[in-house]
């Protein structure tokens, strides 16, 4: 997706083109709007709209049949892999979020069942790509939003490609065919994605995978993976802090008991062939809060690991898979507010669910960024808001050494810094580091003082 400075009504509208539709205009009014959801922060049209008119343009933007989700992924897509350049390897956490409407039972009629089947709404299933190196957050991946028909229970006579559990590989396969500028690609993925198709494909197709298992399966040797764990020693301790989730509250430090090894699945069902992978197993040990289930992980991974260093390399990059589930919430009730959303067409609501998700991931992008980056910060901001980034750093800059922003002038790190602190982090490392709702909070500030500078100008 090229870089492009497109003008609407006097307003300058830079590098939020999200694709390229078949018509100039369309895809100005796409990037207007985008640029609008990154600015207001909003699922709201009305709200996006700014005006009567701009509400309406927005809404055609939306049901304009050349909007569309391959138009939409197509240039997000080639936006990250540009990003991707000179990058040898690349992390692609994935997932499903769903957005449910308990209280709009009426107006979403037309949408499909979730989680809970008397609630109307829709899914995504989404990714984003990740350096290895220094969890620097480069771009989505491909997405997938869909709404479900009738529930079936009855899967068998459906073919791969019709069931909902294919979401995983169309997404596998959209990412290996569009990301081609790193050298090494690896998927990381949560229990739903244990699938040993899934498995295969990513051999196949020389990329990796580390995913956490559902099932405890059968090995060569005709004994399940728990069983062949039980004869291997714990190879070392490794601290960890753990995020807030639904079932825990804070975050916490815990401490794992890890083992490993190298095991070979059966897969004579199916075909002659075994399949032969690395295996990791983690469970916290020591004191345990009340109300909490103990971790518990048995990671599949296709990267050899023979030492310590790699396991725990392993470990660490399974964690990032946290940073789609802040996305998620970036995009709910904590950020945009997808699910206030008063859209009855789901195709129109579908397309603006994409948009959401970019806009959630740019604010994950400032958040792996806290800690220094020297990523440009064009990949978020335009030209002249780093100018105006530039004075409000001055102003929010303290006399003190530790109140300084020390990240170089320009860099993703450096603009983080200057967000946190408008989102009301104090600028001291000793304090918890600035979350996605702080850093909503002080993009939300930035943009409200940029768009007085830019009507001032």
């Amino acid at each position: 997706m090229s870089r492009m400075l497109i003008t609407t009504n006097g307003v300058n509208v830079t590098d939020f083109a999200i694709g390229s539709f078949g018509n100039k205009q369309t895809d100005v009014v796409g990037a207007n709007v985008f640029k609008q959801i990154c600015a207001k922060f909003t699922a709201c049209i009305r709200q996006l709209g700014g005006t009567r008119a701009g509400e309406v343009q927005a809404h055609r933007f939306f049901k304009n049949e050349k909007v569309t989700i391959d138009a939409i992924n197509k240039g997000t897509l080639s936006k990250t892999n540009e990003n991707c350049f000179g990058i040898k390897h690349v992390i692609c956490p994935l997932d499903t979020v769903v957005s449910g409407y308990p209280t709009q039972p009426n107006m979403k009629q037309e949408f499909g069942t979730t989680t809970h089947e008397d609630t109307q709404g829709f899914h995504l299933h989404g990714s984003l790509l990740m350096n290895a190196e220094n969890k620097q957050v480069l771009g989505v991946g491909h997405l997938n939003p869909w709404v479900r028909s009738i529930i079936e229970t009855d899967t068998k006579t459906k073919l791969p490609e019709e069931k909902e559990s294919f979401k995983w590989q169309n997404c596998v396969q959209n990412v290996i065919s569009t990301i081609t500028n790193p050298e090494r690609l690896t998927f990381v993925a949560d229990r739903e994605a244990d699938i040993l198709s899934l498995f295969e494909y990513i051999i196949r197709e020389n990329r990796d995978f580390i995913i956490r298992a559902k099932h405890d399966r059968i090995l060569i040797t005709g004994d399940k993976i728990s069983q062949h764990f039980n004869e291997v020693d714990t190879c070392f301790n490794k601290e960890i802090e753990l995020n807030r989730t639904r079932n825990r509250l804070k975050k916490r430090e815990a401490t794992l008991e890890v083992k490993y090894s190298q095991v070979q699945l059966d897969n004579t069902k199916k075909n002659d062939k075994s399949l032969k992978i690395y295996c990791i197993t983690a469970v916290e040990v020591g004191d345990i809060p009340d109300g909490e289930t103990p971790v518990s992980w048995v990671l599949l991974t296709s990267h050899k690991i023979t030492t310590d260093v790699q396991a725990s390399q392993i470990l660490d990059w399974y964690t990032w898979r946290w940073t789609i589930e802040e996305v998620h919430r970036t995009m709910k009730n904590k950020g945009l507010k997808l699910e206030d959303s008063q859209i009855q067409d789901p195709d129109k609501l579908l397309k603006l669910a994409m948009l959401i998700f970019v806009s959630a991931v740019r604010v994950m992008t400032l958040v792996c960024s806290r800690k220094g980056n020297e990523q440009s910060a064009k990949a978020c901001f335009s030209k002249l808001e780093l100018v105006f980034m530039a004075v409000v750093c001055l102003k929010l800059e303290g006399k003190t050494v530790k109140l300084k922003n020390r990240y170089t002038n320009g860099t993703m790190g450096w603009a983080a810094w200057v967000v946190a602190r408008l989102g009301g982090w104090k600028g001291y490392d000793s304090e918890c580091p600035p979350g996605p709702i702080t850093m909503k909070i002080g993009l939300d500030q930035f943009q409200a003082m940029y768009e007085g500078w830019s009507l001032w100008r």
